[in-house]
């Protein structure tokens, strides 16, 4: 039981910081159309654009080992 609410609250954490990741992307990629003219201002934002979504893929795919993790025990129990 124990480790089935561990997963439950791990999940809800991902799932919060995959919020957090999408909420910074839209706003790089709103920052790089603000500052479309200013070439260096929108290097950096790309830059950052592109760590926030590599840092987003991560997110969905420890929550896709989660949803296996927890479909294999629910195949166990049966």
């Amino acid at each position: 039981m124990e480790k089935s609410i561990d997963v439950v609250f791990l999940k809800e954490v991902l799932f919060t910081a995959k919020l957090s990741a999408e909420r910074s992307v839209i706003y790089m990629q709103d920052k790089i159309a603000e500052y479309g003219n200013d070439t260096h201002l929108q290097e950096f934002f790309t830059l950052q654009l592109e760590d926030r979504e590599a840092f987003l893929n991560k997110i969905n795919e420890k929550i896709a080992e989660i949803d296996n993790i927890k479909f294999n025990i629910m195949g166990e129990q049966l």
